[in-house]
């Protein structure tokens, strides 16, 4: 996923680490789960849809 795409990750960033301060893993999802929610917004499409297209391009590298 191409990161320049998305406006402020420090701030991303800080807002997870304000919300979870004690749990870094937790901060790691929400992170995740903000950046697929956006990326399937910049695409026109649904977030389940956005997943499934991302899971099926790592799988098909994997097997590359």
């Amino acid at each position: 996923m191409d990161t320049a795409r998305f406006d402020n990750i420090e701030a991303l960033r800080a807002s997870a680490a304000k919300e979870f301060p004690d749990d870094p893993a937790l901060q790691s999802v929400h992170i995740a789960r903000k950046l697929l929610a956006r990326g399937a917004e910049l695409e026109g499409v649904s977030y389940l849809e956005h997943v499934r297209s991302t899971v099926r391009r790592v799988s098909s590298s994997d097997r590359q």
